[in-house]
């Protein structure tokens, strides 16, 4: 009997249950919408048992599609950061707060230059509001009995991973976001001293490796699920290791930006240097390897801000993201470069911006709107200044290739607008559920189906298209990516002028 691999890629707007051949091949799939809990204020939450009963759905549903197959190892691969507290019985303490969420954005704004120089010398990573040490500190002032009746903090991943086989772990990639001794590899207890929550420190599982067996599915997650008991399940990726690793990145140098959710762009390394200023750097899949990383808060929540608010007379097509990108695609193809002189900066989300500057203040704008700009103006903006958010991460480095994925790379004008303005070809996977790739990889390494990353890539090879610039266009994107730059600095002198402004007059 031929055997299979199960990814669950567990995203902040879709929930997934992918099998996969052992050679990489997409056999069936499975998926629902996550439930997210969105209040005013940047405040973004998810109930913990809505999310394992969808899950459950998602997984019934694949086994019914699939049959009986001999799935040997389940894979995870989810959104990172948040903080999902469980009590000593193992149920939520409270609704899990998500890495988006804007609510410890004051406790940033506090951190001094001192600190933040000495987070970064620890774990690699910057400061930014969904990190989970900056949550705790956010509860240990605002929720204290939260975490005085948690026994442990997860993230999303382990939540779900203890849900199936009844343990708990972190692992390295999810942990390397904020409490990760990048070159001790441990929980650093010297974050928690640094942000007075060291009482808190208690809360951390034991760290395991991404690619280790653990756990196994037990029998009351099989009557959940439908799986068989026993399956061995991997610790895990968090989505934006496990989305590289799905796109085949392996080597040094590789780059990856995911356009999903947020915007992160992705260069793999055998070192870090954790004297750079605005970069990240997260622990890659292989357990050797880093990640450095800059990426934005936001990214195609900027195309869904436009059109649920000005297409919603296209409404009936936005159920198909495929098919509505084609339709974009085709409207605003023969707009010009610039945007007829609309510029947009894509800082949407409530809690700012983090990288290449971090400014919980900043917010979205367009700029140049006159009497004959139209809709399709906006929305081409829109996607250059996407294009120009990824420019600016990268600043002078230039690539010789990007892979590009995520629910952004469905759009082949947004690709075409991404190569021309960093002038390097792109490279988009005809496989699109990456993520989900990236966790079965994690299974077959845990399993022992492949004993190296290497060795289970060239198994799990993808079939891409790339997508090459224009010398004229890139010229063009160059020039005016200038005035991108030099309206930004001029807007976060009035982000917080603005900020005070409304805080005075109590309009916040």
């Amino acid at each position: 009997m031929d055997s299979f691999v199960l990814g669950l890629d567990i995203g902040t707007t879709e929930i997934k249950a992918v099998l996969f051949s052992l050679d990489g091949k997409e056999i069936e799939i499975s998926r629902k919408k996550n439930e997210i809990i969105e209040l005013p204020n940047g405040i973004y939450e998810q109930d913990m048992n809505v999310l394992w009963d969808n899950l459950c759905i998602v997984i019934r549903n694949l086994i019914g599609k699939i049959g009986d197959k001999n799935i040997i190892g389940i894979g995870l691969s989810a959104q990172g950061e948040g903080c999902w507290l469980v009590d000593y019985k193992g149920k939520p303490v409270r609704t899990a707060i998500l890495w988006n969420d804007a609510r410890a954005s004051s406790i940033i704004n506090d951190v001094s230059k001192e600190q933040v120089k000495k987070y970064k010398s620890i774990t690699g990573s910057l400061p930014c509001p969904g990190a989970m040490s900056f949550i705790i500190k956010w509860l240990s002032i605002n929720d204290k009995k939260s975490l005085d009746n948690a026994k442990y903090a997860l993230f999303c991943k382990d939540w779900i991973r203890y849900k199936l086989t009844g343990e708990f772990f972190i692992e390295e990639t999810d942990t390397s976001t904020s409490l990760l001794d990048l070159e001790k590899k441990e929980v650093s207890s010297e974050i928690f001293d640094m942000l007075n929550i060291s009482e808190y420190y208690r809360l951390m599982p034991n760290l395991i490796n991404s690619n280790s067996v653990a756990g196994s599915i037990t029998k009351e997650a099989a009557y959940m699920t439908g799986l068989k008991e026993g399956i061995s399940v991997s610790a895990g990726y968090i989505d934006v290791i496990s989305s590289c690793i799905g796109a085949g990145a392996l080597y040094e140098n590789d780059v990856c930006s995911i356009l999903g959710t947020s915007c992160v762009n992705e260069f793999l390394s055998n070192s870090f240097n954790l004297l750079e200023d605005s970069v990240s750097y997260l622990c890659y899949g292989d357990g050797e390897k880093y990640v450095s990383i800059v990426g934005n808060m936001a990214g195609t929540p900027n195309i869904d801000w436009i059109t649920n608010t000005l297409f919603s007379d296209v409404e009936n097509i936005l159920k198909n993201k495929r098919e509505f990108y084609d339709f974009i695609d085709e409207k605003i193809k023969d707009i010009p470069m610039g945007s007829n002189g609309v510029i947009y900066h894509p800082y949407i989300k409530n809690s700012g911006e983090r990288t290449p500057f971090l400014d919980t203040n900043a917010r979205a704008s367009f700029f140049g709107i006159n009497e004959n700009t139209t809709r399709w103006d906006l929305l081409k903006a829109i996607y250059e200044g996407i294009a120009f958010s990824i420019k600016d991460c990268f600043q002078s480095y230039i690539p010789k290739k990007i892979f590009l994925m995520g629910g952004g790379a469905n759009s082949t004008i947004l690709a075409k607008i991404i190569s021309d303005c960093m002038g390097v070809p792109i490279v988009i996977s005809k496989s699109k559920e990456l993520g989900a790739k990236g966790a079965a990889v994690s299974a077959c390494m845990a399993t022992g189906v492949f004993s190296t990353l290497k060795e289970a890539l060239d198994a799990f090879k993808n079939e891409t298209i790339e997508i090459y610039p224009n010398e004229k266009n890139t010229l063009f994107y160059n020039e005016y990516f200038q005035i991108y730059k030099n309206l930004r600095n001029l807007y976060k002198i009035e982000w917080e002028r603005k900020i005070n402004i409304l805080n005075k007059f109590k309009l916040l």
